[in-house]
């Protein structure tokens, strides 16, 4: 049977992405969407796997909004210079703060327009929520009970 799929890391817990923000920083514990980036892997599987270079996979701070391909994809482990290469965890735990009131246990998604925070998925509706309302990126571990207060959150991706 051949290989169809490889792994791009050992545990599969971080990987190495490009910031192709062009003049923006990603800051440590900034949440990570990914750009239009199609086709950058060859057609076969020898081919895919030989020409992989961590600049495949690019990404940018989630907070520029008007230029984001509404995927979330990690949250960033280190600062990462604009156009420079740095990681982003895939999976993990994370304190952010919230903008409304969130349960433990209620599944969290990331908000545009309050910055790097997170909503409660009862806030569904706004057009300024990452993925049109519908992308769920984690659940809280622990709550917030206002705008501004820090949860511990769970990011399921």
């Amino acid at each position: 049977m051949a290989q169809t799929g490889f792994p791009l890391g050992l545990n599969g817990e971080s990987i190495t992405i490009l910031n192709d923000s062009g003049t923006t920083a990603i800051t440590a514990g900034d949440i990570v969407a990914s750009i239009a980036c199609d086709d950058k892997f060859t057609g076969t599987a020898a081919t895919a796997r030989s020409s992989y270079a961590a600049g495949d996979i690019r990404g940018k701070s989630a907070l520029l909004a008007n230029t984001y391909y509404k995927t979330v994809i990690g949250v960033a482990l280190q600062d990462i210079p604009a156009d420079g290469y740095g990681s982003i965890a895939l999976e993990g735990v994370f304190l952010h703060p919230v903008d409304a009131n969130v349960e433990a246990g209620e599944n969290v998604m990331f908000n545009i327009s309050t910055g790097n925070k997170l909503a409660p998925i009862t806030d569904l509706g706004t057009t300024a929520v990452l993925g049109d309302g519908n992308y769920i990126i984690g659940k809280a571990l622990t709550g917030g009970s206002a705008d501004g207060k820090y949860i511990a959150w769970k990011l399921t991706l």
